[in-house]
């Protein structure tokens, strides 16, 4: 009985993702794709050891692989080595869980690394003026304290930027974002978005998170770089309608909930417009966050209206 009911366990999780589409709760589920495919892959061989009937082991096979096959979207774009000496922008986009320590450890990290930008979102409760020595462009949108779950976000640049913005998605969440335009090295203007929608862990915020993806359909406008934790995997219904395409495979290196063995998610993403290529992409280690931190080194080759 082990087997069937532990294969009736994945058999369930499997189906309540086939409903994802529908929205909460289901969409949740779905996001633990991997984990519920390796979990299928254990019931295989538990199964054929255990029970007596050969159709327990093929379901949970089935179910490991309907996991597998609907992970798979667009192509991300892998980095090219070749270019790191040419002209462009290196990048960091992390969410610091609201924590002072975890920011300094963050900054130092991008610091080492030669980011350019540094994209902060779960600012803490500390001026963000001077917080970067080396950084002198600040930008902030500073906290909504009339919702409960905001979120701030803050921009660390060595580059001035220009045609600065903060604007806040429809919906109860209130979580306003950034955009702004930066010239990069090469003389190209490259527009920024970095955001941080909503996590669905109640049916409003999945309604406000995806209110805040649907925005950057209208925003982006080539060559952009969007950055942000979406509070969605590679694999979420919500997931395509983000513009641009993934800088680095998302599958294998997760953000959220690293600390926790064979939990975490690739939620925090860097998207660009084509015409852009990356030379270089890098999760970070623990830096105190419950995220880990993105780097990616861009470069513009061709401009797409």
């Amino acid at each position: 009985m082990i087997a069937e009911i532990f294969v009736a366990f994945v058999l369930v999780l499997t189906v309540l993702t086939l409903f994802a589409r529908l929205g909460w709760p289901f969409e949740l589920f779905s996001h633990f794709r991997p984990q519920i495919a390796v979990l299928g892959l254990i019931g295989t061989p538990l199964a054929m050891a255990l029970s007596t009937d050969p159709a327990i082991a093929a379901i949970s096979a089935f179910c490991s692989l309907t996991n597998i096959t609907r992970m798979y979207g667009a192509a991300p774009l892998r980095p090219d080595p070749s270019r790191l000496d040419q002209p462009g922008l290196t990048v960091v986009w992390a969410n610091v869980w609201k924590k002072p320590e975890a920011l300094v450890r963050t900054i130092e990290w991008a610091r080492k690394h030669g980011a350019d930008l540094i994209l902060i979102c779960e600012f803490p409760a500390i001026d963000s003026a001077g917080v970067a020595p080396g950084y002198p462009n600040v930008y902030d949108t500073g906290r909504d304290a009339g919702a409960v779950w905001t979120s701030r976000i803050v921009s660390l640049s060595r580059l001035p930027a220009r045609t600065v913005q903060v604007l806040t998605p429809p919906g109860r969440d209130r979580r306003p974002f950034l955009k702004f335009v930066l010239d990069m090295p090469g003389g190209e203007a490259l527009s920024v978005i970095p955001i941080h929608p909503a996590a669905p862990i109640k049916p409003y915020m999945l309604k406000d998170r995806d209110k805040a993806i649907a925005m950057l359909g209208d925003l982006a406008r080539a060559p952009f770089l969007i950055a942000g934790d979406f509070n969605a995997t590679p694999w979420a219904p919500v997931y395509p309608r983000i513009p641009g395409r993934r800088i680095g495979i998302g599958l294998w290196r997760s953000t959220w909930l690293t600390g926790l063995p064979l939990l975490g998610l690739p939620i925090d993403h860097m998207k660009v417009s084509a015409g852009i290529v990356a030379s270089r992409y890098e999760v970070g280690p623990f830096l105190g966050s419950d995220h880990r931190a993105l780097l990616a080194r861009i470069h513009i080759t061709a401009h797409t209206p």
